[in-house]
């Protein structure tokens, strides 16, 4: 070999040798492909890939509505009844009244309720519910009063003489009102008889979770709007 032969050898060892013990070799090799994507910070900000768990709907739970339902709406009606909402208890009016008379049994004993009702309703519309009674205990050395005001019917229905009303009741006693917007359920059967049953722990389990019982004395049917063959009802206005 001659010397410049010798000297080619020479300087392709010293490249190699540098090439090797390059940091910049060193580096490059630690650099992705150009076409990788790579980004400590970025991955950070970015939603969760994986999309495959429930999606919007499967997080529809109740909505306002179902969550916050009125007592009213837990007194169920009959399945056959027709309900109806705003203060609607069906079509017709009719204006009715009669008597209290029932006896309630409670840990503290027996009572017996006496007194007086009213109703009224006008083109399928509660406009007037009242009671008074007086409670007297069974060996007649005790009594008070109760009384029912404000009715506001949520849903009903009238078939015929045969009326039930749900909603929601103030409550009184001795004359003032202690317990308000009571969960209440009235129905009139055959145009006889009233029950009128009222939410028992919204009334601190005084009626001890029974209805009270009543006479029916007056059943009219009554319109402000006359018939379609202009028959004229007395009128539903007291």
């Amino acid at each position: 070999m001659d010397g410049m032969g010798f000297l080619v050898v020479i300087l392709c060892v010293i490249s190699l040798v540098l090439a090797t013990a390059s940091p910049f070799a060193t580096l490059a090799l630690k650099v992705p492909p150009s076409n990788a994507h790579f980004s400590p910070i970025i991955p950070y900000f970015m939603p969760p890939q994986n999309t495959s768990g429930p999606g919007p709907a499967a997080l529809q739970g109740p909505g306002p509505a179902a969550a916050l339902q009125g007592p009213a709406a837990a007194l169920q009606l009959p399945a056959n009844a027709t309900s109806k909402t705003s203060n609607q208890t069906g079509t017709g009016g009719f204006l009715s009244k009669g008597t209290i008379n029932s006896l309630i049994q409670t840990p503290t004993g027996n009572w017996i309720a006496t007194g007086n009702w009213s109703m009224s309703v006008d083109n399928g519309s509660l406009t007037g519910f009242g009671s008074n009674m007086t409670w007297f205990n069974s060996n007649g050395k005790a009594s008070h009063t109760h009384e029912f005001r404000n009715l506001r019917a949520g849903a009903g229905t009238i078939q015929g003489n045969n009326i039930i009303i749900n909603g929601l009741t103030d409550v009184g006693t001795n004359h003032r009102v202690v317990w308000k917007n009571v969960p209440t359920t009235i129905s009139i059967q055959g145009g006889k008889t009233i029950r009128i049953s009222v939410a028992d722990n919204a009334t601190n389990h005084h009626f001890a979770g029974q209805p009270v019982f009543g006479l029916v004395t007056s059943f009219i049917p009554c319109s402000d709007v006359p018939g379609p063959n202009m028959e004229v009802l007395p009128s539903c206005q007291k």
